[in-house]
């Protein structure tokens, strides 16, 4: 999704803002031992450590991907 955007959007800082935003919705959701980082593009990674429980997972996923769905605003 995220890399259509770069397509759609007309300048790279607004592709830039975007990301950055998605990146502090992301942040704010995370426990302060995980880690989050761009690895490139539109292509995040979180660590987190000392966490296999896949309900756990799971249910850290679907936060994830409901907060990164919402509108964002571009100035």
């Amino acid at each position: 999704v995220l890399a259509s955007l770069s397509y759609v959007l007309a300048a790279d800082a607004d592709v830039e803002e975007l990301l950055k935003q998605v990146a502090d919705r992301v942040g704010r959701v995370l426990d302060k031992s995980y880690e989050i980082g761009r690895l490139g593009g539109d292509e995040f990674e979180i660590i987190i450590p000392d966490l296999d429980d896949r309900g756990k997972l799971g249910d850290l996923a679907k936060t994830i991907i409901s907060i990164v769905s919402q509108p964002y605003g571009i100035a």
